[in-house]
């Protein structure tokens, strides 16, 4: 009988940014960001599920987790499923401010400045991000998917270009703060394996 293939994994990358975050931040801001990634991902299985999909295995990194699920979906489809991430998390912000203005819990206004951030993140058009995936069907939808994926190439670079110096300034501002350049590296390491596989991908259809 062959090994059972797992359903759920982590990456290493998970836990380097959950290190992270403990060392500059502390145990329990490190507790909320991963309340927040889960809120993130729930969204994302509830949109696949409504799609009619069903779940085969969730890969969760640094910046992205992998979906991967059974089911044919259209281009607004997928649009959906990618958006249905950001909106969890932008309406978990909004729940959780409303609590922390009514009672007054300083967890719940450090939760909601999370999922804030985790959500607008997300949204940026980076391939491995959520915005990425959107921004992707729409081209492949108008343009047609090589078209779309020069194009979305040209966006990664300049999301990576930002992130970097964003990283860099919070850095020097700080002395000590590391989480958003690592955030800003590991988003360079996924835009280049996308890439890859990309280029992979239009020699094995043109060959």
């Amino acid at each position: 009988m062959g090994m059972k293939q797992k359903i759920f994994t982590i990456r290493p990358s998970f836990f380097v940014l959950t290190a992270m975050i403990m060392l500059f931040l502390g145990i329990r801001a490190a507790l909320i960001t991963i309340i927040s990634i889960a809120i993130h991902e729930l969204g994302h299985l509830i949109a696949v599920w409504l799609c009619g999909g069903s779940i085969r295995k969730l890969r969760i990194g640094a910046l992205e987790a992998e979906i991967f699920f059974t089911g044919s979906f259209s281009y607004g489809k997928d649009i959906l499923i990618a958006l249905s991430g950001p909106i969890a998390s932008l309406i978990a912000a909004a729940i959780s401010g409303s609590i922390a203005n009514y009672f007054g819990f300083e967890d719940a206004y450090y939760l909601a400045g999370i999922n804030l951030i985790y959500g607008l993140l997300n949204l940026l058009p980076s391939s491995p991000l959520d915005g990425g995936r959107v921004l992707s069907s729409i081209l492949a939808l108008l343009f047609g998917p090589f078209v779309a994926d020069k194009i979305q190439s040209v966006f990664d670079l300049i999301c990576c270009v930002i992130a970097m110096m964003a990283g860099i300034y919070v850095f020097l501002e700080t002395g000590r703060n590391l989480t958003l350049l690592l955030c800003a590296i590991l988003l360079i390491s996924n835009c280049c394996k996308t890439r890859k596989s990309s280029v992979e991908f239009r020699k094995q259809c043109f060959s």
